[in-house]
């Protein structure tokens, strides 16, 4: 697991009597994992719960208060937030959906839920809780039409 770079250590959020202190990402969610790597113990943890600073989405990941709601369902139903969804929340324009569009790999069982749709993939599934930019693009090239595609790829290409 990599270690926060600098720029993720300097948004660091204090936790009200600890001096233990949490990465603020984009998303809200952290892994057991990366907190263990950046030095929280279980002590640090648990204490995190139950101020109510960080609440258990799943068996080994949290999230903070303001944790995007899509990343934690995408979670919660045993995938990662992935295609026309994971395009969106890196800020591309995407054609409307209601479905929350959740990828999973092998080694995992989806727990089915109402406006989810769900991929399967063959490619390892990241530590992250959501898809790399390039592999959404790529989830959408796969599973979406043509003119669906290119209109993301623009978005992309616009965007920089």
């Amino acid at each position: 697991m990599r270690r926060l770079s600098t720029d993720e250590l300097h948004q660091l959020n204090s936790i009200p009597s600890s001096r233990h202190t949490l990465p603020m990402k984009a998303h809200g969610i952290f892994s057991h994992r990366q907190l263990a790597t950046n030095g929280w113990t279980k002590y640090a943890i648990n204490a995190a719960l139950n101020s109510g600073r960080l609440k258990r989405v799943t068996r080994g990941w949290y999230a903070t208060a303001s944790a995007d709601p899509n990343v934690i369902r995408s979670l919660t139903h045993h995938g990662r937030l992935g295609c026309l969804s994971g395009c969106r929340f890196y800020g591309l324009w995407t054609p409307p959906t209601q479905a929350l569009h959740v990828v999973y790999g092998s080694n995992q069982h989806p727990k089915h839920g109402k406006g989810i749709l769900f991929h399967y993939t063959n490619h390892a599934k990241p530590c992250a809780p959501i898809w790399s930019l390039l592999d959404c693009l790529d989830q959408v090239l796969h599973r979406h039409s043509t003119e669906e595609a290119l209109i993301v790829l623009e978005s992309a290409v616009n965007l920089g």
